[in-house]
């Protein structure tokens, strides 16, 4: 009925017929341009069935209204011009579903629970672990690398992937076994696995394996078992270079821990009262190049008089380098980038102090997060006085009130009120490439700020991942912004219960773009969440974030957003990297999961930036 009455229309300037065929024509450039952030963003605004789904849907409407359209062209125009205009249109329509994503692999409908997703460089290759049914008891899980499935497990973890991207290793459970799948081979059965260290590369490992209640614990490196057996052992340390390991073990009873001792490529320290004393457990460290490995050891004169010390183990000349003794423990060592310097944090009764190869700094009531710059000339941390309020307890509380200083080079700056994550946890200071820069994120009077150099801007909230480009010209991070029905006791209830969806009622995120040179800044749209770092290109003209909105109470989109335009639409993104590949040719690239009716599937996304 509906083409009858087309066809027998006998006015071209009928108001219906120009509306219905502007609107044709608005859903044929709609559906040409679907895959550009225009149309995707406006469709995730009014949460419109997400990605593909809406695709199709689009397309099938754009079919429904094709055949009306067509006959009411010719009483619009000429008949000659209406089918040189249609052509157009069909060929433009074709064309444009060439540059829809093309999905990589395909995860069976029966497939749940995906997670982990990898993807190599290039993004020829997408890897990830699944189970055949959450919903069951015991569901069995297995890896998926593109369409190759591997044997069912009872449970997969420590899933990684080699700096090469040409190697999938993990750890996987079946029965009563314990196995290392390094690329296609296997080493096990082993009766427990507890640490495990794979090296930078991939192409090592090394295990904690063994019966941890009888004190019969075995070390496994590369699949060949140690002789020796322990009391317990810690986590394995690999080098980058993947030449060196590093471990160290103490003797224990049911009641008493006795004394430890470090094991550096099978060979045997002396025995310590106490090996390392970081409050994450950071026992010991490689430097960059794997030539040296420093680790921190307690005697204790009385047992309360400890004296630490920190050795150096020097690969090349076979020499330790030993400093100390100091009247407390040694906590956040670091190498430098070059390799040649170390420096760490001494606490003691009288204050705190960083010391760098053995040359000791200003004392303070705290000290932490040492951060060396890229030409390993300076060193930063954040440092604070005797002044301090109590309510300072969590990192993100804004009411804190301690006289804190950044301090880059020896110098101080500040006071500020309060520096963050003060600790050994995070929040670092970020330097530039080039070292001349500094960022990092403070409160003043009450008011978080991002300070950049000699520049600072004033936020709701600030997050430290600062990201200089390579240029050094632009940096950007992230902050959030409170909503009108803020309350910072619902803020910091839900985020110490985990209420992601009502916390987003409150607080949106964004991403800043600074211009380093002239100060000015550019904010991004607001999102629900803005996932792990932004990413520059290599001139520092683009920049790409992977972000996320919540849709109802159940459903999240999230995706990738490059010079603010959304990508496309999907359920999971990771990965996001800037590559130049064999051919010069430059990309962003990221891997991404939408959830479907058939199944699951997988997509490599590659974003070419010519510029």
């Amino acid at each position: 009925m509906l083409v009858m009455y087309f066809k027998n229309m006998q006015y071209s300037n009928n108001v219906v017929s120009y509306v219905w065929w502007g609107l044709f024509i608005l859903l044929s450039i709609s559906f040409t341009l679907f895959g550009s952030a225009m149309v995707s963003d406006f469709l995730n605004m009014l949460q419109v069935i997400y990605f593909s789904a809406s695709r199709y849907v689009m397309f099938a409407i754009w079919i429904v209204w094709s055949l009306p359209s067509i006959l009411i062209l010719p009483k619009l125009i000429s008949r000659k011009f209406s089918l040189i205009l249609i052509l157009i249109l069909l060929i433009i329509v074709g064309v444009s579903r060439e540059y829809l994503p093309r999905y990589l692999s395909i995860v069976p409908k029966e497939y749940h629970c995906v997670k982990n997703l990898l993807s190599d460089v290039g993004h020829s290759r997408v890897s990830y672990i699944a189970k055949n049914n959450c919903s069951a008891e015991n569901p069995k899980s297995f890896v998926m690398i593109n369409e190759n499935k591997s044997q069912q497990y009872d449970e997969v973890w420590n899933f990684t992937q080699g700096t090469n991207g040409n190697q999938i290793n993990y750890s996987a459970k079946i029965g009563l076994g314990y196995f290392v799948i390094m690329g296609d081979k296997k080493f096990g059965p082993y009766s427990n696995m507890g640490e495990i260290a794979f090296s930078p590369d991939g192409k090592r490992f090394a295990a904690i394996t063994g019966d941890y209640n009888n004190k019969e614990i075995k070390i496994v490196i590369d699949g060949i078992e140690q002789r020796k057996s322990y009391d317990w052992a810690s986590e394995p340390i690999i080098s980058a270079d993947g030449k060196h390991i590093a471990y160290f073990t103490r003797e224990q009873t049911k009641y008493v821990i006795g004394k430890h001792t470090v094991v550096i490529d099978g060979n045997e320290s002396d025995q310590f009262d106490k090996v390392g004393t970081e409050p994450l457990g950071r026992w010991g460290i490689f430097s960059p190049d794997g030539n040296k490995f420093a680790y921190s050891y307690i005697n204790y004169i009385t047992p309360n008089e400890p004296s630490g010390y920190l050795i150096i183990k020097d690969f090349v000349t076979n020499k330790n380098i030993i400093y100390g003794p100091y009247s407390g423990s040694i906590y956040a060592m670091e190498f430098s980038p070059n390799n040649e310097h170390v420096a760490y944090i001494v606490s003691g009764k009288t204050g705190w102090m960083v010391i760098i190869d053995g040359v000791e700094g200003k004392k303070y009531k705290g000290t932490g997060n040492l951060t060396w710059a890229p030409d390993s000339n300076k060193i930063a941390y954040r440092a604070y006085s005797e002044k301090l309020n109590a309510k300072c307890e969590r990192s993100y509380d804004r009411t804190c009130a301690w006289e804190s200083f950044v301090v880059v080079e020896g110098k101080e700056i500040g006071p500020y009120d309060f520096t963050p994550a003060f600790g050994f946890e995070g929040d670092p200071i970020i330097f530039s490439h080039n070292s001349k820069i500094a960022a990092y994120r403070v409160a003043i009077n009450k008011k978080w700020f991002a300070v950049i150099g000699d520049k600072k801007f004033e936020h709701d909230q600030v997050a430290n991942n600062f990201v200089f480009s390579h240029d050094d010209q632009k940096v950007a991070y992230i902050i959030s912004i409170f909503s009108s029905d803020y309350n910072e006791d619902k803020y910091i209830e839900y985020i110490e219960e985990g209420r992601e969806l009502e916390l987003t009622k409150l607080v949106k995120t964004a991403v800043i773009n600074v211009d380093v040179i002239n100060g000015q800044i550019r904010a991004g749209k607001l999102y629900d969440r803005i996932i792990g770092d932004p990413v520059f290109n290599d001139n520092g003209k683009h920049l790409a974030y992977m972000a996320g909105r919540n849709w109802g109470d159940n459903t999240q989109l999230n995706f990738v957003v490059i010079d603010e335009k959304i990508d496309y639409l999907f359920n999971f993104v990771s990965d996001l990297k800037f590559t130049v590949n064999d051919s010069g040719d430059k990309n962003f690239e990221y891997a991404a999961m939408a959830n479907k009716m058939s199944g699951s599937k997988i997509w490599n996304r590659t974003i070419s930036i010519n510029n």
